[in-house]
């Protein structure tokens, strides 16, 4: 099988394409920044180019048999303050890609959608698929546009697809610079004794879970005995930033300083995802305890080199979003400082 995976050098992307090659998948991987893609095996092609470009994308298409679509720019308070952006940055090149997709030979396209976005606040606990969708940002606005022309291009083409709508995941590799995903800040105020302000405060909840069962979820939605359509991907339990912060205190025996300020309006107070139709579907479920993925999150944190000089606060915003193309790779990463995604 041969897989082609946008969005290659970001901390999702990094994570996927480590397991697909060395699992013997032949993958290309498109960024428009070599230096950020990973160089882990000889069985990885990299095409440097933007995904707006039809006829680079036609071509490393070619012999293509499932494309994962995690490429995308922009955060939900972002997007919110330039719509035009963002619709421009994602909603266009998406529909660049489903095109050559639909005229080559892809069998199924795999898009990262976001759990955290797309629902809005939860009427119900947990949220399940069939739950009302009233995003509060253009950001998962755009995510749902990408997931009804998905719908779009299996109805007049044919072309299989897969959504899976991720909560909150963290783990090594992510990048907290842009103050966004409580577990790598609140594990980067420990390690640089950095105070944090948390956005809704303590009480604000999330069901995160570790990028490596992500990364299996991804896997089994290439699968062609799994069923078309959208699936959520999380923790399957919540925390509250407060027990979550209680619990990193722990594992990293500090004590952080913690300012609280009211939440913004593209965040949801609470996410929990329903991931009962994945177990079925997906044959998947989280393996990782929160505490495990903690740990190993922290282990690796500890073996960076912050060289450059850290910003007086880092900032959290409980939001969740998934799969950008910027976000640095591993070795950016350590010259940069931290930075997940909440």
């Amino acid at each position: 099988m041969r897989v082609l995976v946008t969005g290659a050098a970001g901390f999702i992307g990094t994570h996927l394409v480590s397991n697909l090659a060395q699992s013997g998948v032949s993958v290309v991987v498109i960024d428009r920044n070599k230096s950020l893609l990973p160089t882990i095996s000889s069985n990885i092609r990299h095409v440097v180019t933007d995904i707006t470009n039809s006829a680079a994308i036609s071509s490393a298409l070619q012999g293509v048999d499932v494309v994962y679509h995690l490429a995308w720019s922009g955060l939900p308070l972002s997007s919110n303050e330039d719509p035009n952006l963002h619709i421009a940055s994602n909603l266009t090149p998406t529909i660049v890609l489903l095109e050559a997709c639909a005229k080559s030979s892809v069998k199924r396209v795999v898009f990262l959608s976001s759990g955290g976005a797309v629902y809005g606040h939860a009427a119900k606990l947990p949220i399940t698929e069939k739950h009302p969708t009233h995003p509060l940002s253009i950001y998962g606005v755009t995510k749902l546009a990408v997931e009804s022309y998905l719908d779009f291009y299996w109805r007049q083409y044919n072309l299989d697809y897969v959504v899976l709508r991720p909560s909150v995941p963290y783990g090594e590799s992510q990048n907290t610079r842009r103050g966004q995903g409580a577990v790598g800040v609140f594990l980067r105020a420990a390690i640089t004794n950095a105070p944090i302000t948390l956005w809704g405060g303590r009480e604000v909840s999330r069901d995160f879970f570790y990028v490596g069962d992500l990364v299996k979820a991804c896997l089994a939605a290439a699968d062609e005995g799994v069923k078309r359509g959208v699936y959520n991907i999380g923790g399957g339990k919540a925390i509250s930033l407060g027990n979550l912060l209680n619990m990193v205190e722990e594992i990293t025996n500090t004590k952080i300083s913690v300012t609280c300020a009211p939440a913004r309006n593209c965040d949801p107070s609470s996410i929990c995802l329903d991931i009962t139709k994945a177990r079925h579907g997906l044959c998947w479920e989280p393996e990782v305890e929160l505490s495990v993925g903690i740990e190993r999150t922290w282990t690796w944190l500890k073996s960076l080199n912050f060289t450059q000089a850290i910003s007086p606060k880092s900032r959290i915003l409980p939001s969740s979003t998934h799969g950008d193309s910027i976000p640095p790779s591993l070795h950016h990463y350590v010259e940069h400082s931290a930075s997940p995604l909440s």
